[in-house]
């Protein structure tokens, strides 16, 4: 009804909260620039990365193919059997 309406308009409001977004805002506190060393790096003084080498398509086949074929130097050959010295008087 119009006199609810009325009472609660007469009614004085509550102050205004710090958080209400009537306030004024927060001040803005600057923030110092970044250092050298956190800053991000810049595009013109990174230098290229290294060409890759060219190798043809099946390059790592034929190594793989040439190491089958080559002898293994894992085992060595057998050992000849010990020459002993019979004492001789």
């Amino acid at each position: 009804s119009d006199s609810e309406v009325v009472r609660l308009l007469a009614m004085s409001s509550p102050p205004a909260s710090p958080l209400s977004p009537r306030s004024s805002p927060p001040p803005q506190i600057p923030f110092p620039p970044l250092p050298p060393i956190l800053s991000p790096p810049s595009l013109v003084l990174s230098p290229a990365p290294p060409p890759r080498p060219i190798r043809f398509v099946g390059y790592r086949a034929a190594m793989i193919r040439l190491r089958v074929k080559a002898a293994s130097t894992s085992h060595s050959p057998p050992l000849p059997s010990p020459f002993i010295l019979s004492p001789t008087r």
